[in-house]
């Protein structure tokens, strides 16, 4: 099967990309958070990093998912579900600057295409099979995002940070 990334370890390939491209959402919300929509800069870190790692657990599940319930190889899997996830984290740059949030919607869409093109490529999956994992990819999407903002907005965790810190949220 043709690679489509530069190593051949799903895993190094995960931590390259995560560690560049996967970082444009994480920062772009920290600064927009923090002065445009007012949030402390505790609590837009909070945001920021749940929603880097968050990011990383979905691509994780949905290759997991891929390839136990499709009895795919992992690391075709991870590939996968990987350059699935490009398109948005390159798009996530439009969340710098709010009146063009909107943008970062054609990541999604774009991530949906690459997907479903992936899934037909690469796994020869019928059209009902792509639509049910372009679903379930959704799914983690969203939650993703509203893990992601209930942990920043929970008082729990303005609690532990003003532990931590010693300082309100």
């Amino acid at each position: 099967m043709e690679r489509l990334l530069p190593f051949s370890s799903p895993w190094k390939n995960l931590l390259l990309f995560a560690l560049t491209l996967g970082l444009i959402g994480p920062v772009a919300s920290f600064f927009t958070l923090q002065g445009q929509l007012g949030y402390s800069p505790f609590r837009a870190l909070l945001y920021s990093v749940v929603s880097f790692w968050a990011d990383l657990l979905s691509i994780i599940l949905f290759a997991l998912f891929l390839s136990k319930v499709f009895g795919k190889r992992f690391d075709a899997a991870l590939e996968v579900s990987l350059l699935s996830y490009l398109p948005m984290w390159v798009f996530d740059a439009f969340d710098l600057y709010q009146p063009l949030r909107f943008l970062s919607n054609a990541g999604f869409l774009t991530s949906l295409f690459v997907l479903w093109r992936l899934l037909g490529k690469k796994f020869s999956l019928s059209a009902r099979g792509r639509v049910l994992l372009l679903l379930l990819w959704t799914v983690l999407y969203a939650a993703d995002a509203l893990v992601s903002e209930a942990i920043a907005a929970s008082p729990l965790a303005a609690k532990v940070f003003k532990t931590l810190w010693g300082k309100g949220i």
